[in-house]
């Protein structure tokens, strides 16, 4: 059995797991989960109306696809289809890394045609990665100062949305941490453990590494558009 299909193996099997007690584990009824999604919807015009930590949860399940993206777009060498890159991405900020998943496992290792120079740019920018992190660290901030942490856990044990939308988050964080390895792999970067500590913590760590990755001379092969 080859790397490839491993990952295959692995990742999908991860999915079908979560799909299965996404589906099937005992949770709210359809009337409170609908109610809960709109509530959340209506609290972008007022937040105080929500649980401040669920608010900001549902929040970052939006940040996350975008912090994916930046990985993917900044590969050296560029794996996959640019286009399938891109139909996943937007695909994921409705339905998170259920979708993201299933392609990360699938997706090819063999470089494909690489995307136009200011997509790659933007995957390497440092600038879009400290945007990212601010606006994360914003909105943790938000919940902190807000409070509710015990609410919260209670909406957690209650909801079946809530659930899902926790694994979901770490879903996202284990395709964060792959994309992580396969970066310091390709770049034979070398980092200390306690970095690498850092670099695992859900959320923030990807995106400090976004910003400290290594990074490579404007005249590497993937700086050119073919």
């Amino acid at each position: 059995m080859n790397h490839y299909q491993q990952r295959v193996i692995l990742g999908l099997s991860l999915w079908i797991l979560t799909l299965v007690w996404a589906i099937f584990f005992p949770g709210a009824s359809h009337h409170q989960t609908e109610t809960l999604v709109n509530s959340l919807i209506q609290a972008f015009s007022n937040p105080t109306q929500v649980n401040a930590y669920l608010f900001v949860h549902f929040c970052l399940m939006g940040v996350w696809p975008w912090i994916i993206l930046a990985y993917w777009l900044g590969e050296t060498p560029f794996r996959g289809s640019l286009w399938a890159k891109l139909v996943v991405f937007l695909l994921s900020n409705v339905v998170g890394a259920f979708i993201m998943l299933p392609y990360e496992a699938l997706r090819s290792s063999e470089a494909k045609r690489l995307p136009p120079r200011w997509l790659f740019r933007l995957g390497l920018s440092r600038w879009f990665a400290f945007f990212l992190l601010a606006v994360s660290t914003l909105l943790l901030l938000y919940a902190v100062v807000e409070g509710g942490f015990r609410e919260y856990l209670e909406l957690l044990n209650e909801s079946n949305f809530v659930r899902i939308m926790l694994v979901d988050f770490f879903l996202f964080h284990v395709i964060a941490i792959r994309l992580i390895w396969r970066d310091i792999r390709d770049k034979d970067s070398n980092y200390h453990p306690a970095q690498l500590t850092v670099f695992f913590t859900p959320l923030l760590g990807p995106l400090f590494f976004l910003l400290f990755r290594k990074q490579l001379e404007a005249a590497h092969p993937a700086m050119i558009r073919y």
